[in-house]
């Protein structure tokens, strides 16, 4: 993995930023965000924002969002160096492009279909996209070890819940982002796959022993950093065995300490959202960007206020609480990992990426292993998937009718009676509390992921995956 920016681009980056203001180095940290279906220039422009993370509306077009990210960029254009323009694209339930766009299924596909080659590609693939719409950025891929269905946030955006896979797909997920021309950022530091607690609302606990997260969490992060992994983010997480009480994001302890003492990390170092409950019950307003930087991050994203967390820092500089050099050492790696991000040639096959993908991740974990698995006429019931599954059984020549014939339901809780197949579209956990005659666990609700479930359903191909988490309950864990 080539994901560190060389020593030339460290030195240039550090040459800019000599050349910036006390204000403007204190802006070049702060990565605000824009909503909607405009992104406004001028704050970039007057606070020398370091960039946006991107939320756009559902029913805004690539076109129209790559005309917003041209639009910026030229704005920034004299700078010299491009702008953090970021977005959380993971696939699944985490994905803010719906139109214009290759649709990804969650990570837990990767980890079901377990083929790593195939998961550099569909990342290369998604990534791929988001560059030519002007991104510099991908908040992913997502390195948190899930415990399976204790675990209630991270749920279908984990690979799995065995680390050394996670790391596996964690790494080849994030060469495919790099070679693709975008910075890769692992998240969630130091993992939250294991608690329960959602840091958009309140303060997570990890309550583990040190060394049960360094055979767990830590690995797919630590592996990550040997590697050079080109950023990290950290999540709102208070480690109990780190001995303190604030959430890694502005603890010292998780960032100076383990990532940079013990681990040697020289990379990128992002904040998650500054204005999320899990860190502003801790320090409120613009306090918590200082106090972020204190800890050793080097990205502040979406703080409540930019302007009053750029006013924060200057005033923690002039009070001697930060050092001028401590915001240039941040601003530097930051405008480096920038400069060093360029498309490369993707070094495995990525042709037809997504279908591949969809096809090895369908796991049958009850009835027939191969064969035709529903007749000529069905009933299909469930979640919001059969919107699409529907025109595509009826395409094949399958009847979908109302009432009597087998049905096929889709969904994760609350299945209707007589089932004869189940078919979960996110978590495979539910699967255990179905009667059903066959029982399938697909990933996501995009085209491809539905056509790889009807070409299963009507036995033109077997379901090759394996379930990457433990579902205690079901006859097997694929075929």
């Amino acid at each position: 993995m080539g994901g560190l920016p060389t020593a030339a681009e460290t030195e240039r980056a550090r040459g800019i930023v000599s050349k910036l203001s006390l204000q403007q180095v204190s802006g070049q940290l702060i990565v605000s965000s824009w909503s909607g279906v405009s992104a406004a220039n001028k704050p970039v422009e007057a606070l020398h924002l370091g960039g946006l993370v991107a939320f756009p509306a559902s029913s805004m077009t690539a076109g129209k969002i790559a005309a917003i990210n041209r639009n910026l960029t030229k704005a920034a254009s004299k700078r010299g160096y491009p702008l953090f323009l970021a977005i959380d694209q993971e696939g699944g339930t985490v994905a803010r492009l719906h139109r214009g766009v290759l649709g990804m299924p969650p990570f837990r596909a990767v980890g079901a279909a377990d083929q790593v080659d195939l998961t550099q590609a569909a990342a290369w693939q998604n990534a791929d996209g988001l560059r030519r719409l002007g991104f510099t950025v991908q908040f992913a891929p997502v390195a948190d070890v899930t415990v399976g269905g204790a675990d209630r946030i991270i749920g279908s955006r984990s690979a799995g819940a065995r680390p050394a896979s996670v790391a596996a797909h964690v790494l080849a997920a994030t060469r495919g982002v790099e070679e693709a021309g975008l910075v890769a950022v692992i998240k969630h530091f130091p993992g939250h796959g294991s608690i329960n607690a959602d840091s958009h609302r309140s303060l997570a606990v990890q309550t583990a022993p040190w060394s049960t997260l360094l055979k767990r969490d830590l690995v797919p992060f630590r592996e990550a950093v040997v590697a050079g992994v080109p950023g990290v983010m950290s999540g709102h997480i208070i480690v109990r065995s780190l001995h303190t009480t604030e959430p890694a994001t502005t603890s010292r302890r998780a960032l100076a300490g383990v990532l940079r003492e013990k681990w040697g990390y020289q990379g990128l170092i992002v904040t998650d959202a500054l204005n999320m409950q899990g860190v502003q019950r801790r320090h409120r307003g613009a306090r918590v960007a200082v106090a972020a930087v204190i800890a050793g991050a080097d990205v502040l994203l979406m703080p409540p206020n930019p302007l009053a967390a750029r006013a924060a820092l200057v005033r923690a500089v002039r009070a001697g609480e930060l050092t001028r050099a401590r915001l240039d050492a941040s601003a530097t790696r930051m405008i480096a990992a920038l400069l060093h991000a360029a498309p490369q040639p993707p070094s495995v096959p990525t042709r037809f990426a997504s279908t591949r993908l969809a096809r090895a991740a369908v796991n049958s974990v009850a009835g027939p292993c191969s064969g035709r698995l529903i007749g000529h006429q069905v009933v299909v019931k469930g979640a919001a998937a059969k919107a699409r599954l529907i025109p595509l059984l009826r395409q094949r020549g399958v009847r979908v009718v109302r009432t009597g014939a087998p049905v096929i339901a889709l969904g994760a809780y609350g299945w209707p009676r007589n089932v004869d197949v189940a078919v979960a579209v996110d978590r495979p956990g539910p699967l255990s509390q179905v009667k059903a005659r066959v029982k399938i666990a697909s990933f996501g609700s995009t085209n491809a992921a539905m056509n790889a479930l009807v070409e299963v359903l009507l036995g033109e191909r077997s379901a090759p995956g394996r379930l990457p988490v433990s579902v205690p309950g079901l006859p097997r864990q694929g075929c």
